[in-house]
């Protein structure tokens, strides 16, 4: 109860530092790392962030309605509340102070909104305006002291190839041949 407590006064405390005016009130910090990417509607994408000193974590999407679910403990958060210590999901701009007390590397899910098909977004590491110094890492796979350390759940494994195949055919302005269809058939049967 405590735990859940902790994570409703974390999110109204940290999640909302957009302006009334839909700027970003984290637009004058410094950037330490970002990354592109696409998410697919209901659908996860990882990172993970080696860090040190005050970050804040900013998520934009450009189109669709990208949500951040972060932990220092779990690695692969989710929207199940007890997969994840802070989140953000806002039709904006979403800002996540990271606590001191987090250890690195932590881990980051993007996830979809239902309502779009697919999300882009942004993904920036902020240097928080009241740290002297901090620093950051972006790695889009498992790193390797936590692969060590888990199983990953093929819910995880099977949505993160349906992402793939999804960002493949987004990207072509051709149909795929049948031929690229069938090795995708292949892909999915071996992972």
């Amino acid at each position: 109860m405590i735990h859940l407590i902790f994570k409703l006064l974390s999110l109204l405390i940290f999640s909302r530092a957009d302006l009334e005016d839909g700027t970003n009130a984290y637009s004058n910090s410094e950037v330490l790392g970002y990354t592109e990417g696409v998410v697919g509607n209901e659908s996860f994408v990882y990172y993970y962030i080696h860090h040190s000193g005050n970050i804040v974590l900013s998520l934009s999407s450009s189109v669709g309605d990208a949500d951040l679910y972060i932990s220092d403990t779990q690695v692969f958060p989710t929207y199940y509340p007890d997969t994840y210590d802070l989140h953000s999901a806002t039709c904006g701009i979403d800002n996540v102070e990271i606590p001191l007390s987090f250890k690195s590397p932590i881990a980051v899910g993007v996830y979809g909104h239902s309502a779009h098909e697919v999300s882009n977004f942004v993904l920036q590491v902020l240097k928080n305006p009241e740290a002297d110094r901090a620093f950051a890492i972006i790695e889009d796979e498992l790193p390797q002291e936590m692969k060590d350390s888990t199983q990953v759940p093929n819910e995880i494994k099977f949505k993160n190839v349906k992402q793939k195949i999804k960002k493949k055919h987004h990207q072509s302005a051709q149909r795929p041949s049948g031929f690229e269809s069938l090795f995708e058939i292949i892909g999915l049967i071996f992972l």
